[in-house]
């Protein structure tokens, strides 16, 4: 059995497999997980798109930082954050003190291949644009993303189960996890 001694915050850019990687991951290491987008989605009621046509993107951040920092420091949970939580210091900080974080790494060719079919779902990227959009927030956020203690590159190539592969090997060598008999 498994045992996780720190909690683990997954970062990356839309598309990087934060979402379906933490499920996964979830069930191998039998612990909870949150995904900050599901979350904020159920608690308003609305789609993230309506979310930034009501409300705002501001107002979403300040949702997703919310949350985040309110997350319960348990040790056998795991995090996807959104996209954008990264960007607030608050935030940042905060994984920084409490999670290992892992930034699952796409390059921009593997991250528009990931979401140009589902990109009106994605109002950052929504438009003729997106994908000049995209390439502008990996620019923007990567310095953020690159603090993480453990950084996964992945690439089309990569199936979901070959990324929470690559993290499980790398975790087995860290301090994060612990294996024990029952």
């Amino acid at each position: 059995m498994t045992i996780l001694l720190k909690p683990i915050a997954l970062t990356g850019l839309m598309g990087s497999g934060k979402s379906s990687v933490g499920k996964i991951l979830k069930r191998q290491l039998d612990c909870k997980f949150i995904d900050t987008d599901d979350a904020i989605v159920n608690e308003l009621g609305l789609s993230i798109p309506k979310i930034f046509e009501k409300f705002s993107e501001r107002y979403f951040r300040r949702k997703e930082e919310e949350l985040i920092l309110n997350i319960s420091l348990e040790n056998s949970i795991i995090v996807a954050t959104g996209g954008g939580a990264i960007t607030s210091l608050k935030v940042r900080n905060f994984l920084r003190k409490n999670f290992f974080t892992i930034y699952l790494m796409s390059d921009i060719e593997t991250l528009w291949a990931r979401i140009s079919l589902s990109k009106h779902n994605r109002p950052l990227i929504n438009d003729d644009n997106g994908r000049q959009k995209l390439e502008k927030l990996l620019a923007d956020r990567s310095q953020y993303y690159c603090q993480a203690n453990l950084i996964i590159e992945s690439t089309i190539r990569d199936t979901k189960r070959d990324i929470v592969k690559h993290i499980l090997i790398e975790l087995s060598k860290s301090s994060i996890v612990a294996n024990k008999e029952i």
